[in-house]
């Protein structure tokens, strides 16, 4: 392993030479730079990386970081890369967290439009109780 390893599958920019620019994946916990071992490996990653590089040549001096491989190093299960070797993998969603959708802000006796939030009143079942519960939905047309 070199100072200068660099990822050679086709967007990826990684750098052993440039930690602070590094983008790791959801899925890797420690980024590594891994070479193949043998000319039965080297067909292997060769004919994956290709799906992002048509003219790409692979020899065994050339790295491939740990955001291409499952889990995260080549594994006896998982032994090439597959993961973001295009550029439809990339503009796909990488696994994380998804945001709370956001609730409408609006108080019901505030001064803006009514066209803001729909206001929904729900009256009781029972004759007896005199409360109604108001329920504020956002509007979303698109």
């Amino acid at each position: 392993m070199g100072k200068y390893d660099h990822c050679c599958v086709g967007l990826c920019s990684n750098t052993r030479s440039r930690p602070e620019l590094v983008k790791k994946r959801s899925h890797v916990d420690e980024m590594q730079w891994f070479s193949v071992t043998n000319e039965e490996k080297r067909r292997q990653w060769e004919r994956q990386i290709r799906k992002g590089r048509a003219d790409f040549n692979m020899t065994m001096t050339m790295k491939v970081c740990s955001n291409h491989f499952i889990d995260a190093r080549p594994t006896p299960s998982n032994p090439v890369p597959v993961l973001f070797l295009t550029q439809s993998d990339y503009k796909a969603n990488s696994p994380q967290k998804r945001s709370l959708p956001t609730k409408c802000e609006t108080p019901i006796s505030s001064k803006k439009k009514k066209t803001d939030c729909i206001e929904v009143r729900d009256k009781p079942t029972s004759t007896s109780s005199s409360e109604t519960t108001i329920i504020s939905l956002p509007l979303a047309f698109n």
